[in-house]
């Protein structure tokens, strides 16, 4: 009876490792497909998400094309506003700060006489009319409007080599009778981290209107003259161009180069194109 019991007992401990083992063999040939699937869901994903990167450099430099053709026609509108006829600075302005941004670069002509005693020197500068190849600085000086005898404002006089910097050189180009002129409207020049500051009242590198118009007792209106008739031809007028910055191209060749770099390594690692 025993045996008996130990054979049933072997019997269904055999049938339990058999089917213990085909359940086994079931899953050892069910992963190798789980697996391969899991891989290949895997690589797709790798391949959508490395493809972003292509893509975004493409955009980017689409983008910068926009804003290339953008900042070409502003250049192009800024230089057809100087060549307008000058009209007359206008007295009373409600908004000033909106006026010289919509008038930047306009001419406008005024009527009254310089405050010599007070001019100073924005250094260093360069004669962007070539006509001397030395470093200087510009001419900066109050100027008294006639039409209005509380008003004064700033006037670039023009360019004036290091060796004119003394008091005595830049007297002999003061005028002490009233004049009318046409100057070009300018806004604040652009600072970067290399700009030395200003250091009132005696050194001056950058035209900040606020900083030299508190300093100078004048109204924050700035105008670079342009080359007036019947007046001395120094200092050196007409000290403007556009200053627009327009590095756009290098960006639409970096931009793009960057997409088909990123694209061949695409092409290479996930598409299986280029061995």
């Amino acid at each position: 009876m025993i045996r008996l019991n130990n054979l049933a007992l072997s019997k269904q401990i055999r049938k339990l490792s058999s089917s213990s083992k085909s359940s086994r063999s079931n899953l050892n040939q069910k992963n190798p497909k789980s697996d391969q699937q899991k891989e290949e869901s895997k690589g797709n994903f790798a391949s959508y998400a490395f493809f972003t990167i292509p893509s975004s450099f493409f955009a980017l430099g689409v983008w910068q094309i926009k804003r290339r053709n953008e900042k070409l026609n502003l250049i192009k509108s800024l230089e057809e506003r100087m060549d307008m006829e000058p009209s007359s600075l206008p007295i009373n302005i409600q908004d000033l700060d909106t006026f010289i941004n919509e008038n930047q670069y306009r001419p406008f002509r005024v009527k009254g006489y310089f405050l010599n005693s007070k001019e100073i020197l924005l250094t260093t500068r360069f004669d962007v009319t070539s006509k001397s190849n030395l470093p200087g600085g510009y001419v900066i000086t109050p100027f008294v409007l006639s039409e209005d005898t509380n008003k004064i404002i700033l006037i670039n006089r023009g360019f004036v080599p290091f060796t004119s910097f003394s008091e005595s050189a830049r007297s002999k180009f003061h005028i002490d009778n009233q004049v009318e002129l046409a100057g070009f409207l300018r806004a604040d020049e652009p600072k970067c981290q290399l700009s030395h500051l200003n250091k009132p009242p005696n050194e001056w590198h950058i035209r900040d209107l606020k900083e030299m118009s508190q300093e100078l007792g004048t109204e924050p209106i700035f105008l670079d003259q342009v080359k007036p008739f019947g007046l001395p031809s120094e200092p050196t007028p007409t000290q403007t161009q556009v200053d627009v910055k327009n590095d756009h191209l290098s960006y639409i060749f970096t931009w793009f180069g960057l997409s088909l770099s990123t694209f061949f390594i695409w092409l290479k690692y996930f598409a299986k194109i280029i061995p």
